[in-house]
This record gives structure tokens, sequence and C-alpha cells, in this order.
């Protein structure tokens, strides 16, 4: 299971409140985008987790996600693997 926790963050480093729209985009180690583990998502209180069933036949490698609040424009990108 691919488990990821994303946040929405005030000025001042504290959770923002409300409910914010994220776009998440993962991209596989051949280059391709993966739509069954991205997707558009929304925050409650700031924040948003996901789990996401891995598939038995998912390509080995690395792959990137990239979190995108359209309204500003804010992203973050973080890495995984998925072993052989």
């Amino acid at each position: 299971t691919l488990h990821y926790r994303m946040q929405v963050l005030g000025e001042a480093g504290e959770l923002a409140r409300g409910c914010h729209l994220l776009e998440v985009e993962v991209t596989g180690p051949d280059g391709k985008v993966v739509s069954r583990f991205g997707g558009a998502t929304a925050t409650s209180k700031g924040a948003a987790t996901r789990d996401i069933p891995v598939p038995v036949n998912a390509l080995p490698g690395e792959y990137r996600l990239v979190a995108r609040a359209p309204q500003t424009g804010v992203q973050a990108e973080a890495r995984f693997t998925i072993a052989e």
C-alpha cells in the first residue's frame, strides 16, 4: 500500500484552516504518469492522507510525486521506490 500525507501550511507554519484542493501527479520510473496513484484531493483542516493499493505488476523503481495547490501555484515533491 502506498501511504502519503500532504499538508497545507499557513504563513506561520501552522496547518491552514479550511478545505484546500490539491492536485497530485505521480510519475513512474519510465517517465509516464501513473494516474492510479495521483488525482485531485482536498484537505480537511489543512491535511489530507491517501492510502492506495499498489498492484503486484507495478513497475519497480523510483517514482516522483508532485502535489500542487492550483489556487496558489505552490507545489511540493517527494520520491518513493517500489521494490522488485
